[in-house]
């Protein structure tokens, strides 16, 4: 009996594992209105991302993440070349970032 329970309970966490989408970690180099431009890790290529409307915006700076009012504040000095460190996640449906954080370690 515990045998189930414990499978039961493995399966129900994998499965909201597999709800939330995937988290990203890059270099963020272009915003332009409800798209970010973004080398994810190792690429050699960057991709780019649709923003969800209802988007969560984070800037990390010194340890502290703190809110932003959108992605343009927590992008302000984005340099083209050199990119910014960026964490975000995705929707598993429909593939749009959801939650975005600007700064930190890559």
């Amino acid at each position: 009996m515990w045998r189930n329970v414990l499978c039961a309970t493995v399966l129900l966490v994998m499965s909201f594992g597999l709800v939330f989408g995937e988290e990203f970690k890059g270099r963020i180099y272009k915003v332009d209105g409800n798209k970010i431009t973004v080398k994810v890790g190792d690429d050699k290529d960057s991709k780019d991302f649709e923003l969800d409307k209802d988007v969560k915006v984070f800037r990390l700076r010194k340890g502290e993440k703190s809110d932003a009012k959108n992605i343009a504040d927590a992008t302000e000095k984005l340099d083209a070349e050199k990119g910014r460190n960026v964490t975000f996640k995705t929707d598993e449906k429909s593939k749009k970032v959801v939650e975005i954080t600007v700064g930190g370690k890559k």
